[in-house]
């Protein structure tokens, strides 16, 4: 049977009909979800960290189709000038509170594998997460050049050696994510993957901790 999150959070009545609404058209399953899940499974990857979080959706996803023992969001929730989601949710959805709400319900059954930061993404502490702990991060936050080129060394820290810095919207509507990407990358001397869906051209790009 195939995998369809868009149907498994169409059918879940619990969920708010707008919320399933807005996940059914949603582009980002089709551009990238599985990419993470894949590295994940291949690499028996356990400690993983995804900030900013969306509709929830990939969370699930990634919960759903490996074995992870945690999953660590890390998203304040809250609307940033000029960005598209933001307005999607104040106007529809009533706010990031019952986005959190929907997003909750729709992880229930994993509610023991995954904690919800709801805080900035730099603010995140050794405590809370220590450095070299990380088995992968998926950075898909902030897409402003300043709000990435702080995330990118901060979550590379968190890595364990040989752990795996992956993000989102290196190649789109985003140019100040590739900027600081390339920026962090020929800096330090690292090398860059890009990982692609088959027939897709959409990249996720991927650093490998040294």
């Amino acid at each position: 049977m195939v995998y369809d999150i868009k149907q498994i959070v169409s059918s879940n009545a619990k969920l708010d009909s707008t919320y399933r609404r807005m996940v059914s058209k949603c582009n980002w399953v089709n551009l990238y979800y599985g990419i993470a899940s894949q590295q994940i499974r291949e690499n028996n990857f356990k400690k993983v960290v995804e900030v900013g979080i969306g509709y929830g959706v990939h969370a699930k996803e990634m919960l759903d189709n490996t074995e992870l023992e945690h999953l660590y969001l890390v998203d304040p929730s809250i609307p940033y000038e000029g960005d598209l989601f933001s307005k999607d949710i104040l106007n529809n959805l009533n706010g990031f509170n019952n986005l959190l709400k929907n997003i909750y319900i729709n992880l229930e059954n994993h509610s023991h594998r995954y904690t919800h930061f709801r805080q900035p993404s730099i603010s995140i502490t050794n405590y809370e997460i220590p450095d070299n702990s990380v088995d992968l991060v998926f950075l898909d936050g902030d897409h402003s050049y300043d709000a990435v080129s702080k995330d990118l060394p901060f979550w590379y820290a968190k890595l364990r050696p040989g752990g795996f810095l992956l993000g989102d919207d290196y190649a789109s509507c985003h140019p100040e994510t590739r900027k600081a990407v390339d920026e962090f990358v020929s800096s330090n001397g690292y090398f860059m993957d890009l990982l692609k869906k088959p027939g897709n051209k959409y990249p996720i790009y991927k650093i490998v901790k040294e």
